[in-house]
């Protein structure tokens, strides 16, 4: 996997200018790296004297955010490497014999749609982890509130990076219905998240300047 490697040799593959890993891959990590530091604001805020004295619902609250933004990671690790699988199906689709033109443009819609699942799963997670976000914002240690913050930021910045790489493969799609479909759900997903970006930059602000 991708996030089994150095960070040096990750950057190395996408220096060279081969076809993988590529946009959409490296958005799948930069969600990792805002999941990291939110992980690191909770993990010094569960064993707080604050903490502990706050309401039991809400300790159980922040600690389910806190496994739900580990198994994100874990999402993301995947991502990494799935996304350029996908894309690596387009090039091969392209590099095959075809028996007709007709066969050659419905094989190349079935690899981008392919190239596609990937991004939007991931913007998906993007949007649930801006939640999960927001809850360790509220409840977190104020004294990291710069490391949820810079996360909040990576992680909104991945899920547009994802959109933008679900809109260049619809570009290719040729089954419209399935485009209109696809274009409406990403769409959905980047008013949402950024209205969640928005309010959660606000409350993170609110902090630094207190």
């Amino acid at each position: 996997m991708y996030v089994d490697r150095s960070i040096r040799d990750y950057l190395d593959l996408i220096e060279e200018g081969s076809p993988t890993p590529g946009g959409g891959s490296a958005a799948s990590l930069v969600s990792n790296l805002g999941a990291a530091l939110t992980l690191m604001t909770s993990n010094f805020s569960l064993d707080k004297k604050y903490f502990k004295e706050l309401d039991i619902d809400i300790q159980e609250k922040v600690k389910q955010a806190h496994s739900d933004i580990q198994k994100s990671i874990l999402r993301f690790n995947e991502f990494m490497d799935e996304d350029a699988e996908g894309f690596c199906s387009v090039i091969k689709t392209y590099d095959e014999d075809h028996e007709s033109e007709e066969e050659k443009k419905k094989k190349l819609d079935e690899s981008y749609k392919k190239a596609l699942a990937t991004p939007l799963k991931c913007s998906k997670e993007c949007l649930e982890l801006l939640k999960l976000q927001d809850i360790i914002v509220e409840y977190g240690n104020n004294e990291t509130i710069t490391d949820v913050g810079v996360g909040i930021i990576l992680v909104y910045a991945a899920l547009e990076g994802c959109i933008m790489s679900v809109k260049i493969n619809l570009n290719y799609i040729k089954d419209k219905s399935y485009t209109k479909g696809i274009q409406s759900e990403i769409n959905d997903i980047y008013k949402e998240a950024s209205v969640i970006n928005t309010c959660l930059r606000a409350k993170v602000d609110s902090i630094l300047e207190v």
